[in-house]
């Protein structure tokens, strides 16, 4: 018990998480205290309330997104039952792309036909439909429809908002706001749900950097909320939201086939992509790597917080990458496609199929 006492003091320590001279204390809520400061106790409140997100989208999906999908003409393929071969399912396993027919034919004592179509069917298992994919998207563009503008309309008045500085100066008196309160905690319960179904949802090339990014932002959340820096939560939030709810718009309306639509959306999204991402992020960076330190001095805890800001803008380094291959075959195609889908829906694979079939008679 003693080493375990230890270690908490050890790890609470506040010369990790606070500014020269400034005590748990002066950060913790009291009925001598004029102004509200983040709790740890908060993050109580963060499980109920992801589970509500869950619950809420499950109904959405039920009653709203998967009657509207289907009235716009989405399609909703059901998968086939498919015979459960070991030594077929071993070998899709380890490349999903069918190589030597032949000799897997030989070993099962089938007809490289039978084994082409099994392979196909099992490929087709794992596609998601295009009317689940628009769920999801419908579903993220819901909620951003309501937080985004939510936090522009609370962070719009704040001079902190507009001077970065501010973010900084007067640590342990920052006035955390009810509206600032319930907004960074929902923020919090929405990237945890997103995590909770990220490995049921749709599956895209980028899928352990988008992992990636869920586990950051949310432990950039925590430790931002504990060491009373919500200021700089808020204000990484306002960045990425603004291009996430068209982002999610895109991807919907184009699944409900308003290719015209997301491709004039698609280019309008470009330039506001790479302006917040590209240079306001750098510039916010900037503020929390330099301009905080000349306040806080160099806690342990800010170097975590800025290594996971860098962490999120590699990740929009490497989505900027994707998008200007989508921009490029925007162009040469006239539709915006995700080149983040997963492989099975790669038009290449479909080809292979055709070619096997057609090799096959």
């Amino acid at each position: 018990m003693d080493t375990l006492k230890w270690l908490s003091e050890l790890f609470w320590d506040e010369r990790w998480w606070l500014p020269n001279g400034v005590k748990w204390a002066d950060v913790t809520n009291g009925p001598d205290k004029t102004v509200l400061h983040p709790d740890i106790t908060d993050f109580y409140y963060v499980i109920p309330l992801a589970i509500g997100l869950l619950v809420l989208r499950y109904i959405l999906n039920i009653y709203c997104f998967i009657p509207l999908g289907l009235a716009l003409g989405i399609p909703n393929k059901k998968k086939r039952n498919l015979r459960h071969i070991p030594a077929l399912e071993s070998a899709y396993r380890k490349n999903a792309l069918i190589k030597d027919t032949t000799a897997l034919a030989k070993q099962l004592d089938m007809s490289e036909r039978q084994v082409e179509r099994w392979w196909r069917l099992r490929r087709n298992q794992d596609k998601t439909s295009s009317l689940t994919k628009f769920c999801e998207h419908a579903w993220k563009t819901f909620y951003l429809l309501f937080s985004t503008p939510t936090v522009y309309y609370i962070v719009w008045d704040k001079d902190w908002f507009w001077d970065l500085d501010k973010c900084y100066t007067n640590f342990g008196k920052h006035e955390l706001t009810m509206d600032i309160y319930w907004f960074y905690l929902v923020t919090m319960a929405y990237m945890i749900s997103l995590t909770i179904t990220y490995f049921y949802d749709v599956k895209r090339k980028d899928f352990w950097g988008m992992f990636a990014h869920h586990i950051v932002t949310i432990l950039l959340l925590c430790i931002s909320w504990i060491i009373n820096a919500f200021r700089i939560g808020i204000v990484v939030i306002v960045l990425l939201d603004l291009t996430e709810i068209w982002l999610e718009f895109v991807k919907a309306i184009r699944r409900a086939y308003f290719e015209k639509l997301a491709t004039s959306l698609f280019i309008g999204f470009v330039p506001v992509w790479f302006y917040t991402r590209m240079y306001l992020f750098p510039l916010y960076l900037y503020s929390t790597a330099i301009r905080s330190m000349v306040f806080w001095g160099h806690i342990a805890a800010l170097y975590v917080v800025n290594a996971m800001l860098f962490v999120l803008f590699f990740l929009c380094v490497y989505w900027s990458v994707l998008i200007v291959k989508v921009v490029f075959n925007t162009f040469s195609s006239g539709v915006p496609r995700d080149v983040r889908s997963s492989s099975s829906e790669v038009t290449e694979a479909e080809e292979v199929d055709k070619l096997l079939l057609s090799n096959s008679r």
